[in-house]
Parts: structure tokens; sequence; C-alpha cells
């Protein structure tokens, strides 16, 4: 479960995203560029749902050489095997009792990039899709 960060929530309203990381608030064009994780070499921006209440959420998830190392699949592997993407506890932003503590759904894959030439960012359309239809 995350922190609720009311204290910035508040002052700024819905952020446009929340980065997986910690689920900070985002406020600024999604890029992989702006995440938490400098290492990434994949980088989504998946649309998830609260599991109790069904509350969206626009949120980052990304993959490093940490992942590999610890013999979790490219999210672009897991995509084109047809694996639907799991993803943790929503960003915590009281939507309902019970939701900050339950496994988010994921609906889409909103963005796809995948970090080439080791420093630039290239988008990949075809791996972007609706899960559940």
């Amino acid at each position: 479960m995350y922190n609720y960060l009311g204290d910035i929530i508040d002052k700024l309203g819905e952020p446009l995203w929340w980065d997986s990381e910690a689920a900070i608030p985002r406020y600024c064009k999604f890029h992989p560029d702006k995440l938490n994780n400098v290492y990434a070499k994949e980088a989504v921006l998946l649309l998830t749902e609260c599991q109790n209440c069904g509350h969206r959420f626009k949120i980052s998830e990304d993959f490093d050489m940490m992942d590999e190392i610890g013999g979790r699949k490219p999210l672009s592997k897991q995509i084109k095997e047809g694996h639907m993407m799991g993803y943790t506890d929503p960003p915590n932003t009281h939507c309902c009792d019970v939701g900050p503590t339950m496994t988010s759904n994921v609906v889409e894959i909103l963005e796809f990039w995948i970090k080439v030439q080791g420093y630039v960012w290239m988008r990949f359309p075809s791996l972007e899709v609706k899960f559940g239809e």
C-alpha cells in the first residue's frame, strides 16, 4: 500500500499520471525521460483501475537491468506472448476504503517505449493494447 499524498494532490489537483516507483503524482505530459528510474530500458503508460471501485489511474511501469537479472521478462516480451501485465496497489487517493490495499487491474497500455541506442526513447504503438476485449 502506498502513502496518501494528499498534501500534493490537494494543492495541485488530479495528476496527469503516476510514477510507479512510489506512486508519485506527475503533472507533466508522460515521457520515459520523466520516470524516477533513470536505468529503465522499457517504459509503459498504463491505464489501470481499482479492483474495488473501478477508479481509473494512468500509471507508469518500467523494466531495467535489475529486473532482467532477477529473471523478469521484458515488458515487450510479456505483451508479445499475450500475458496480461499485472500491477501492484493503485495510488492511494482514498478512492475507496479498501482499494489502496488491492492489486490494480490493467485495462490498457496507452504508450509503450523502448530505449534504443542506449539513450534514445522510441515509441512502439504496435505494443499498445487493450485487455479484456
